[in-house]
């Protein structure tokens, strides 16, 4: 019998992306519990903006894994350039 539940962790990265002020570029995060594949989710931040932290929890805050969530990583701080989280 299992005791401990598998902690689901959400793993979030930017896309490719032009550097062009003002755009935006899609940031993509993947949901896993363990080594099984959960959810994808999908949003967008500003390019050299300073919405990258609002753009995150926008995109866990909409989510069904918000109450399952364990872990957020990030691959690094910055977004679309110069935009940090």
């Amino acid at each position: 019998m299992r005791t401990g539940r598998t902690p689901r962790i959400l793993g979030v990265d930017d896309a490719p992306f032009e550097h062009t002020a003002g755009a935006t570029v899609p940031v993509a995060g993947v949901v896993c519990a363990g080594t099984r594949f959960e959810g994808l989710l999908w949003g967008r931040a500003t390019v050299d903006g300073a919405d990258a932290t609002e753009a995150l929890l926008d995109l866990v805050r909409g989510s069904k894994f918000l109450p399952q969530l364990h872990a957020v990583l990030l691959d690094g701080l910055a977004v679309g350039g110069f935009n940090l989280f």
